[in-house]
């Protein structure tokens, strides 16, 4: 069962988001929109203003290990943090940047950066990754973007800052631009950004909503086709 929570205030992790839509399949979260996209089937709650907060979170606490910020001392404070601290799992990137030679690209994306070198087109790639991520990805595969947007708590699809700083960077316009993405967030982004937007369906959990909000490629080699015909330059 889909679930579409319409006009919430949502708390997200970059901070509260007004009249949007919640889309919750089998009691988790599948996607959070500024705009009000349909989607067949979906059963529609209309929350009417309330808060929305993922997953029962509290939105206070008192303390912990024992103590309560609430007696206000240094020392209540310190213990109480470092209790927290202890069950917060680091990220173990090495780890994770051991994976990325095994990573390996969609067939035909070779030939597109092939192409779009051979014809002078600029790529940027923003994206919600951390820099260490990207940087190691793009090097594995031999790629170097004319420009890189990474993960930014405070701007994160489909907020458009980031795009935005993208065209600043490159120099371009509005119009001389095309984004490319495999989510409804990506396209929300573009929207935003005042920027046409090509929905990439090779890989995608959003293919048929991508398909009924515009123009899509189903495989990266159709992009060539859509950038020969406009030779847009990013």
């Amino acid at each position: 069962m889909l679930t579409k929570i319409i006009n919430g205030n949502v708390l997200t992790p970059s901070g509260w988001v007004k009249d949007c839509s919640v889309f919750v399949q089998d009691g988790k979260i599948v996607e959070i929109t500024d705009a009000n996209l349909e989607v067949v089937g979906a059963e529609i709650f209309d929350a009417k203003g309330s808060y929305v907060v993922p997953g029962g979170i509290e939105t206070h606490v008192h303390g912990g290990g024992g103590r309560d910020f609430m007696e206000g001392s240094e020392d209540a404070f310190r213990t109480a943090i470092a209790a927290d601290l202890k069950k917060t799992k680091p990220i173990d990137w090495d780890k994770i940047y051991s994976l990325i030679p095994q990573f390996e690209m969609y067939p035909g994306w070779k030939e597109v950066m092939t192409w779009l070198k051979e014809n002078n087109i600029k790529f940027a790639v923003v994206s919600q990754s951390t820099r260490g991520i990207l940087s190691r990805t793009f090097k594995h595969f031999g790629i170097e973007p004319a420009y890189v947007g990474c993960f930014d708590l405070f701007h994160r699809k489909p907020h458009a800052r980031n795009l935005e700083k993208a065209l600043e960077a490159l120099g371009l316009q509005k119009d001389e631009v095309i984004s490319v993405g495999n989510s409804t967030n990506d396209f929300l982004q573009a929207q935003k950004a005042g920027v046409r937007f090509v929905g990439a369906c090779w890989d995608s959990l959003h293919t048929e909503q991508l398909k009924k909000l515009g123009e899509t490629a189903d495989t990266p080699l159709d992009l060539i086709k859509i950038l020969s015909k406009d030779q847009i330059p990013v």
